[in-house]
């Protein structure tokens, strides 16, 4: 039996920020492809692709290019990317998982 698909446990996902900018950046730009419903599509190619402890892997170059690659929707992953639209939630989440 699946609890989630019963909707007897709810699965809850958290950011935690465990290097340096590389990390914020990854979960913003994971929140962005949550607005296009590809949360768990850009999550997985963030992981595939993690190249390294500070070495630019989540450039703002390259998270777009994944983006583009999954064919999400440029101007929206953008302009949520450029208005830093999730980096509070990612913040907020980051300290929760700190308590």
């Amino acid at each position: 039996m699946n609890y989630v698909e019963t909707g007897k446990v709810k699965m809850l996902f958290k950011d935690f920020i465990v290097v340096n900018e590389d990390s914020l950046n990854a979960a913003s730009a994971a929140h962005c492809a949550n607005d296009q419903k590809m949360f768990w599509e850009y999550h997985e190619t963030l992981y595939n692709n993690w190249n390294g402890e500070g070495t630019g892997w989540a450039s703002s170059k390259q998270l777009h290019q994944f983006a583009f690659t999954l064919g999400l929707d440029r101007d929206r992953f953008s302009e949520c990317m450029s208005q830093s639209k999730w980096k509070d939630l990612v913040l907020s989440s980051h300290a929760d998982g700190r308590r």
